[in-house]
């Protein structure tokens, strides 16, 4: 078999070239689902930490800095919305992030209020949505 320029020898080494790049190509194309759900649950997890942030500024009585935890909350579940768009159970995961981030907005308006108990309530269920969430992701 002839190869390139005539030389039988770069015939076998396109063709071992060829298998080499084949092979990084399929687990490059395979890790990019993996980045996009690491982004997701990044942001999920941000989320929840934020929201335990104004969990406990809630038990020490602080509404106002609850309420900024509460507006961070809030901005991090919209940043969350996008990188979560092809997570494994993507309708669910979106449901939840919707869910919880409706929550964390009452949670900011009854911080806002002075109403600890009501915003330390909202709070609480903002916890559970992002668990499951961060789970379904």
């Amino acid at each position: 078999m002839r190869g390139i320029a005539g030389n039988s020898r770069t015939a076998g080494a396109a063709t071992a070239l060829a298998l080499a790049a084949a092979t990084f190509v399929i687990p490059l194309a395979a890790a990019q689902p993996a980045a996009a759900a690491s982004e997701c649950k990044g942001r999920i997890d941000f989320a929840k930490s934020r929201n335990y942030y104004a969990i406990m500024s809630s038990d020490d009585g602080d509404t106002r800095e609850a309420a900024r935890y509460n507006d961070a909350t809030v901005k991090e579940i919209g940043h969350a919305l996008p990188a979560c768009r092809n997570a494994h159970h993507r309708e669910r995961v979106r449901d939840l992030l919707k869910k919880s981030e409706d929550y964390a907005e009452r949670a900011l308006d009854a911080n806002r209020r002075k109403d600890r108990r009501q915003g330390r309530e909202y709070e609480e269920v903002v916890k559970a949505r992002l668990e499951e969430a961060l789970y379904r992701a």
